[in-house]
Formats: C-alpha cells, structure tokens, sequence
C-alpha cells in the first residue's frame, strides 16, 4: 500500500512537469514560427480562453463534484439531472460568449487587438472558450 502510494505520488506531478514541458516547447516553436508580435496576439488569445473556462468552467466542475456523487447510489436520476444541467450550463455560457463576441465583434477587436484586423482572431478564442468548456 506505501509503495503504491509513493509511487502515484510521484507519477502525478511528474505528468503535470511533463504536460507543461511539452506545453514550454510548443511555445517555443510557435514564437519562432509567428514572430514577436503574433505570438503576442496568439498569447493574449490564449489568456482570454483560460481566463473564461477557468473562472466559468471551475465553478461548474465543483458543483458537479459536490453534487453528483451524493445522488449516484440514493437517486441516479437526480444525479444524471445535475450532471446534464451542468453541461447544457456549459453549452449556454460558451455560446453566449461566442454569441456577445459575434455581435460586439468590432468594437471588442478595436478595443483590444487596436483595429479590425482582429475579428477573426476574436471568433475563434470565443470558439475556443465554448470548446474549453465543453471538453473539460
């Protein structure tokens, strides 16, 4: 039992060095294929996507985590139920924010990408924030 213990001790941060190694590298081939200037876009992109999954995404996750597992054995409906509001929640707060990016495109990009060129760039990190979410 310790030594299956040490060892799962070892085994998760050892996964999360090697996922943000890989992530460190992936970085590191963009910036030389994009530039300075685009990897800033691409960078500030990637912001707003875990900034919004994160702050939207982790509260649904500990909802779930809360709620779930009490209904598993006594009530499996109930838990089903929780579990799918959960992700039709997803579903409706990643299309709202693509929804709010489509219509507000071109005052957002002018306000944070400086111009017009951005609205591309803006529809796909909200496509990326409703993909997050879901994924999760």
């Amino acid at each position: 039992m310790n030594g299956g213990l040490s060892r799962n001790a070892l085994l998760v941060p050892g996964g999360r060095i090697c996922l943000v190694a890989m992530g460190f590298a992936g970085n590191i081939l963009i910036v030389r294929e994009l530039g300075p200037t685009h990897f800033g876009v691409y960078a500030l992109c990637t912001a707003f996507i875990k900034i919004l999954s994160g702050c939207l995404g982790d509260a649904l996750d500990l909802a779930v985590l809360r709620r779930v597992p009490l209904y598993v054995r006594t009530d499996p409906p109930r838990a089903h139920r929780v579990f799918w509001a959960a992700l039709w929640l997803r579903l409706a707060t990643g299309g709202g924010t693509l929804a709010i990016a489509a219509l507000l495109h071109g005052w957002i990009a002018e306000m944070v990408f400086g111009g017009e060129q951005g609205v591309v760039l803006l529809l796909l990190a909200a496509a990326g924030v409703l993909g997050e979410l879901l994924v999760r």
